[in-house]
């Protein structure tokens, strides 16, 4: 991928040199997927829905879309470089990317990435080019039940709720991280978070992180994530501008996570 700007990174998880900008792959020992929204990285149904978003880490975890009716498909939006995932069929499972594993370098056979705060730590990066998130959406998620483990922002109480799974996957806990400053609609947000083994997890927006760090009960330290989805509940649609989603399975750092939003802003 081209940036303005963009900086020579040294391919290696450490945050001891800082750069003019990081890109994802400065730490690709961890990388485990990166998901650029750029027209070389997507393939099309002959119009603009999209039915592939290439995997750009070089580990083949590639998110694809095989549904037949095109109302299930993320949208390109060329003027802002971004996927449109909207829910615009009050469907209970709507504009969605699933994950494709068979090409995987890291997670072949698996139909999900697991990620697991006890063994490496995760982390998981967003760059939206502009959100009107409403209550209760979902954004990363899990199983198809959608409820285990999941990413998702409620603006009724203008906070974030983070469900992570156990073991088996068969329950969660979920924790709520308020962002500050609250996100608002039709802005350009960076969002990461993060966390470690025995850690609280972390929420960091352009680059700063939050007050609200949040624990999640013993025993309850994976992420089971198979799918990009916009999810309908009644009233509970996303209506989310997508530029980039990358994941790691390791803990970035404040300078790691400073490094990244210097490139972030290169996409913007």
């Amino acid at each position: 991928m081209l940036g303005l700007g963009l900086g020579i990174g040294n391919g290696a998880d450490s945050d001891s040199t800082a750069v003019a900008t990081h890109t994802p792959l400065d730490y690709s020992t961890s990388l485990v997927s990166w998901h650029t929204a750029n027209a070389n990285d997507l393939t099309f149904d002959g119009s603009n829905f999209v039915t592939l978003w290439e995997d750009h880490s070089g580990n083949g975890n590639h998110l694809v879309n095989g549904d037949s009716s095109i109302n299930r498909r993320p949208t390109w939006d060329a003027s802002n470089q971004c996927l449109l995932f909207i829910n615009d069929a009050a469907q209970a499972h709507d504009d969605r990317m699933d994950f494709d594993l068979t090409s995987s370098s890291t997670d072949s056979g698996e139909t999900e990435l697991i990620l697991d705060s006890a063994a490496t730590g995760f982390s998981i990066g967003f760059i939206l080019s502009s959100s009107d998130w409403q209550e209760e959406n979902q954004a990363l998620v899990g199983n198809t039940s959608d409820n285990n483990s999941t990413i998702r922002y409620q603006s009724g109480t203008d906070l974030f709720k983070i469900d992570i799974a156990n073991t088996d996957n068969t329950g969660s806990a979920n924790s709520s991280l308020v962002p500050n400053p609250v996100l608002s609609d039709d802005t350009i947000t960076h969002l990461v978070f993060t966390k470690g083994n025995g850690t609280a997890t972390k929420l960091y927006v352009n680059g700063t992180v939050q007050s609200g760090e949040a624990a999640h009960d013993s025993g309850y330290d994976k992420m089971f994530i198979n799918r990009v989805m916009a999810r309908s509940s009644n009233a509970f649609n996303l209506r989310g501008k997508v530029k980039d989603i990358y994941i790691y399975r390791r803990v970035l750092s404040q300078t790691d996570v400073n490094n990244l939003h210097l490139w972030a802003a290169t996409r913007l």
